[in-house]
Parts: structure tokens; C-alpha cells; sequence
């Protein structure tokens, strides 16, 4: 009989956990957060633009940690194809996608181990360790745009109080939002951030090896196989009104075990993980059908990059290229 009560156990774990890591399953909502006005001002919402800046360390045997901008330019380019495709299958036109730095919401203060390139020669660097040739020739919105990433990943980053409160602290925020609307001719702006590290699979499964050697030992035999580091990929996602200093709705999760350099990862769990709460574009019905044909080739155009998943090509989709998208 204990036979068959351990496969019915066993077979009941395993419905369960099948059931939490489908992909018919919707995710958490723990860290959703909205502000007080959301409501009213969802309903204006249906142009955006989305700034990344994600960040990518190299996790090796026998070396320090160090921050690949190489590996961190194609994550942030996978991020932004994801990101823009998810907002358009809501219903929102992305004027714009851009990804202005590499490390801008890292401490300015302190240098970091950076390498150009995985394996290349480590240099000590300040932040941010890259910056767009945009980004460089106005020293105005760049500084505004720094200042905003390190408010919104502190403002998303802790979960006492409300984003839009803590962003608010800062007085100075007003002037750094006035200054990205008008470069980018945007009211409102997805910003994400990415803080992620890729191990070597030659560490893991080294950690691997040695861990079940030692619990073999210390447990007479039997192979248990503790925790060892693994691929992780830190995010924050902030929608903010660059009109008023407010972070409307807010999103922040880890995801574990995955490879931050894939392009399904962020198609697939980083989508639907930071994105799948993000309310969809209630517009007429006949305003969805005029412009249907075109967003349809937008999103292909967008979603078609699996050719492309093993190198970087620098800003693919819409730029912010001589600033004036449109006029307000």
C-alpha cells in the first residue's frame, strides 16, 4: 500500500506544480502597484514610448564578477522588442523605443569591473558604461534621464510606500520630466530596468558536482544537491506621467533560472511576468480596425528576430531620432 500512496502523492504534487508553472496560468499581481489618479488618467493613455537601460554581469570559474556591455546592449534590445510588441498587441501605439545607457541607474560614485566584451580585458568604469550617440550630444536630457532612472528604481525597488510618493521626495524630478518631454514630444513613458547576471553552465554544473559530492559524503551516500548560483534576471517597470511627477503603475520581479541573452526569455516569462497586469487600450472599435493593418506589421516586424538572437544590432526599432515624433 505505501507504494501507491507515495505515487498518489507524488502524481498530486506534480498536477499542482504543472498548474503554477503553465503557461495557461496568469502571474502574481504581488508587486503591482497603481497610483491614486490612475484611473482617471488611464483613459488618456494611448501613445507611449518605452527607455530601457539593462545591465548583465559574467558570472565565470576562477574570475570576479564583471558587467558585459556587449551582453547588456543585446538583453536591452531583446527587452525593448519584447516590450514594444506586448504594448501593441494591448492596443497602444509605441512612438518611440530607445535604449540611451548601459548602467545609468548604477552608483555614479563607485567604479565597477566592466569588459567591452565577454572574455575582453576588464576595465574599471564609472557609471554608466555606455552611452548613445543621441545621449551625447545633449548633455541636458541625458543627465535628466539618469536622474529619472535611479528615482524610478528607487521608488519601484521598496515596497513601504507608494512609487509616486517616493518619487515625489525629490523635488528636482519635475525639471528632469520636463526636460525628456520636451526632447521625446511624449506625455507618457514605460521606463524598464534590467539587473541581471549569467553564469557559466561550466560553473553551475561544477557547483553542482561538488555540492552532491559533499552531501553524498556528509549524508552517507545519498546525493542531495543543495542550492548553487544560477542565471537571474532583476527587473523594474515604471509608467510614468511625464506631465506631473508620478509614477502611474509599477511593476518589479525576479526571474531565476532563465538566460537574460535569450530573446524567448523576454517574448515569453519576462513579458508575461512584468507586463501581463498592464491594462490593455480601451479604444473604439473603429479605431482599432483603422489601424490594425498597420501595428499587425509593426508587431511582426518586432517579434521577428529569432535571425538575430546571437549578435547585437544597435537601436533595430523606432529611435528617437531628431527628437519631434509628432506634435502635441
Amino acid at each position: 500500500m505505501r507504494p501507491k500512496i507515495i505515487t498518489k502523492v507524488a502524481f498530486a504534487v506534480l498536477i499542482i506544480v504543472c498548474c503554477i508553472t503553465g503557461t495557461g496560468c496568469a502571474p502574481t499581481k504581488a508587486f503591482v502597484r497603481t497610483s491614486p489618479s490612475y484611473g482617471q488618467v488611464a483613459t488618456q493613455i494611448s501613445n507611449l514610448g518605452i527607455i530601457n537601460d539593462v545591465v548583465l554581469a559574467r558570472d565565470l570559474i576562477g574570475t570576479n564578477d564583471y558587467f558585459c556591455i556587449e551582453d547588456s546592449k543585446s538583453a536591452a534590445n531583446f527587452m525593448l522588442r519584447a516590450a514594444t510588441a506586448h504594448l501593441m498587441q494591448k492596443g497602444y501605439r509605441v512612438e518611440f523605443a530607445n535604449t540611451p545607457f548601459i548602467g545609468a541607474f548604477k552608483n555614479p560614485d563607485l567604479r565597477m569591473e566592466v569588459a567591452a566584451k565577454h572574455k575582453d580585458a576588464i576595465n574599471k568604469l564609472y557609471s554608466p558604461f555606455f552611452v548613445s550617440e543621441q545621449a551625447v550630444q545633449d548633455e541636458a536630457y541625458q543627465e535628466a534621464l539618469k536622474h529619472i532612472f535611479r528615482r524610478v528604481l528607487m521608488a519601484v525597488e521598496q515596497k513601504g510606500d507608494s512609487p509616486t510618493e517616493v518619487f515625489r521626495r525629490d523635488p528636482s524630478v519635475r525639471e528632469s520630466l520636463t526636460t525628456i518631454a520636451q526632447r521625446t514630444k511624449a506625455d507618457f513613458v514605460l521606463f524598464a530596468i534590467g539587473n541581471g547576471t549569467v553564469v557559466s553552465k561550466g560553473k553551475q554544473i561544477g557547483q553542482d558536482i561538488a555540492s552532491g559530492l559533499l552531501t553524498g559524503i556528509l549524508s552517507l551516500g545519498t546525493m542531495v544537491h543543495t542550492a548553487h548560483s544560477v542565471s537571474y534576471l532583476d527587473s523594474f517597470v515604471a509608467l510614468v506621467d511625464l506631465r506631473n511627477p508620478e509614477i502611474l503603475w509599477s511593476n518589479s520581479f525576479r526571474l531565476r533560472e532563465l538566460n537574460p541573452l535569450k530573446e524567448r526569455t523576454y517574448l515569453g516569462a519576462w513579458s508575461k511576468c512584468l507586463l501581463y497586469h498592464f491594462p490593455p487600450q480601451r479604444v473604439g472599435e473603429s479605431e482599432k480596425k483603422a489601424k490594425a493593418p498597420q501595428d499587425a506589421k509593426r508587431v511582426c516586424a518586432v517579434t521577428s528576430t529569432r535571425a538575430q538572437a546571437n549578435r547585437w544590432e544597435p537601436e533595430p526599432i523606432p529611435q528617437l531620432q531628431n527628437y519631434p515624433h509628432r506634435q502635441r
